[in-house]
């Protein structure tokens, strides 16, 4: 399957990315990520205080090897080698989000900016990734967040 214009596909998004999306919504969000051919990995905010604990998950999430080195070089390598294996197309759901911004603010930007460069490099017309897309999605229920609306 080629690229999936996520705006239109899943319209009650309604924005670009970054995409936040209301908890009570995760399983149609889920359901329709499947449905376009997404394969789906999810990390949950409240494991997550700080960048290392951000990779400890996302090595568990992704599979990464035992000697990732836990820091964003490492994660960048790790994540090449996870493309070579990924010829799908990936979507990451962020459960809990507003856990990790309460415990480190800082550091849950820094993990969501790295996560959505990586994202934004699959858009890119000179794309040399093997996996076709990555999509990042923050799932919470704060206020702020979309709810799916039915039509």
């Amino acid at each position: 399957m080629g690229w999936v214009d996520i705006k239109r596909e899943i319209s009650w998004l309604g924005r670009s990315p970054p995409y936040f999306v209301h908890s009570n919504s995760r399983k149609e969000l889920a359901n329709r990520l499947s449905e376009l051919g997404f394969d789906i990995f999810t990390i949950d905010g409240k494991k997550i205080r700080s960048v290392n604990e951000f990779f400890s998950e996302a090595s568990k999430v992704f599979g990464f090897p035992d000697y990732f080195g836990k820091n964003w070089d490492a994660y960048y390598d790790c994540w090449r080698d996870f493309d070579v294996q990924s010829e799908t197309s990936v979507a990451l759901l962020w459960d809990n989000p507003d856990y990790s911004v309460k415990k480190n603010n800082c550091d849950f930007v820094k993990c969501a900016f790295e996560l959505l460069s990586i994202s934004d490099a699959y858009k890119k017309e000179t794309n040399t990734y093997r996996m076709q897309q990555f999509e990042v999605f923050f799932l919470g229920a704060e206020n702020g967040y979309i709810p799916h609306r039915y039509k």
